[in-house]
């Protein structure tokens, strides 16, 4: 009994938030906010076209819905996470060696979102979702400010002066040495995640299930459409050299981050005092009123304006869902179907902006389209049936 008190009184304390504060910063931040950085060198250099290169990330999300629903029934996760970590870092690395072809960039997206589902936010979702009785609000918001953190300086102080110095070949070889140290990341976390036992209830596929699963996949959708086009629409707007773009976008995504970390310790911290419905809605208003911000008005003042306030509201609905699942459904199995329909909903929808984008021959119908998005996710959500009391 001593033993289990002792393992419990570990795992509930700041060591497992910290190190999956790590962990998510490696495997989600840098890559997912990084590599968006080099899809115009893809573009000109591979003579590739947009929607080529924005088809691989969502190829790469099916690996999601095999993967998220067995991980879910994983007991052990420390090795999984581990093997996860080091198939990032492999996957993006080898980027730099697709050499033009598109089907060995398809096969590292592949990787990549494998590696991504044994370790990302599924896992630490899994691991922190009974931290402190149920109480895993802001265990959560440590652990997701990671991808905010990391997130913020991919672009700023990884991709953009790893390009300048190896090329953009080297500094994807580089980045994917970096990603991998989350596998050594993920050998210090416990070997039994203590998880708290309304997460073991059975799943039930209810109607307010259904809402939360629509409503938070369009507005994840909304939420990758913007972060995976964000560099070229700040291209398509202003007209610049390769060297300011570069130098805007790694700002505007420092600036999106960095009030994402504020974001996430303020929507962590609000989780159990305001209702989770309510602080939807305020993101969404957020990211609503950034997008139109930054579609119109000097390119730059703009997207600098914008940023921020994107990155704070965006916060609300990576932290708010998990809890939201957590308290109506009582199961694991709830995030290990959640999780992968909305990584599909984050990642596919950024390649239909680039098919309408095609179309529209603009930005501006995709991103009226993405506001739709937004407020449908946001009806969703309201429409869920309150929790009953346990």
């Amino acid at each position: 009994m001593e033993d289990e008190s002792a393992r419990a009184g570990l795992e509930d304390g700041w060591g497992t938030p910290a190190l999956s504060f790590l962990i998510l910063g490696l495997v989600v931040g840098i890559p997912y906010y990084g590599i968006p950085f080099f899809y115009d060198y893809f573009e000109k250099n591979f003579g590739w076209s947009r929607g080529a290169v924005m088809l691989g990330l969502p190829l790469g999300t099916l690996m999601t819905l095999l993967i998220g629903p067995w991980l879910a029934q994983v007991d052990d996760l420390r090795r999984t996470m581990a093997a996860g970590g080091a198939l990032c870092g492999l996957a993006v690395a080898g980027f730099a060696f697709t050499s033009g072809s598109l089907a060995l960039y398809y096969a590292c997206w592949i990787l990549y979102m494998t590696g991504w589902t044994m370790s990302g936010p599924l896992a630490q979702q899994i691991v922190l979702g009974g931290w402190r009785g149920g109480r895993s609000g802001p265990a959560l918001a440590v652990a997701y400010s990671g991808i905010s953190f990391f997130g913020a300086i991919s672009v700023a102080a990884v991709a953009r002066p790893l390009t300048s110095v190896f090329g953009f070949r080297g500094a994807l070889a580089g980045m994917g040495a970096i990603v991998a140290l989350a596998g050594l990341a993920a050998l210090g976390l416990p070997r039994r995640g203590h998880r708290a036992a309304q997460l073991e209830s059975p799943l039930e596929w209810s109607a307010s299930l259904w809402c939360l699963l629509a409503g938070s996949t369009l507005i994840g959708a909304a939420i990758g459409g913007v972060a995976q086009h964000l560099k070229l629409i700040l291209i398509e707007r202003g007209a610049m050299e390769q060297a300011r773009v570069d130098a805007l976008f790694g700002w505007c995504v420092m600036a999106m981050l960095t009030a994402g970390v504020a974001g996430r310790y303020f929507f962590g911290w609000a989780a159990h005092r305001i209702p989770k419905r309510g602080l939807v809605a305020a993101a969404v208003g957020l990211m609503s009123a950034a997008i139109a911000m930054l579609m119109h008005g000097d390119v730059a003042i703009s997207a600098l304006w914008a940023a921020p306030i994107f990155g704070f509201g965006l916060s609300a609905d990576f932290l708010t869902v998990p809890l939201m699942a957590i308290e109506q459904f009582r199961s694991k199995k709830a995030l290990g179907v959640l999780v992968p329909v909305n990584t599909l909903g984050q990642t596919w929808y950024p390649y239909a902006v680039a098919l309408v984008w095609s179309a529209a021959g603009n930005y501006a119908a995709p991103m009226w389209m993405t506001q739709a998005c937004l407020l449908a996710g946001l009806a969703c959500i309201i429409a869920m049936r309150r929790p009953s009391p346990r």
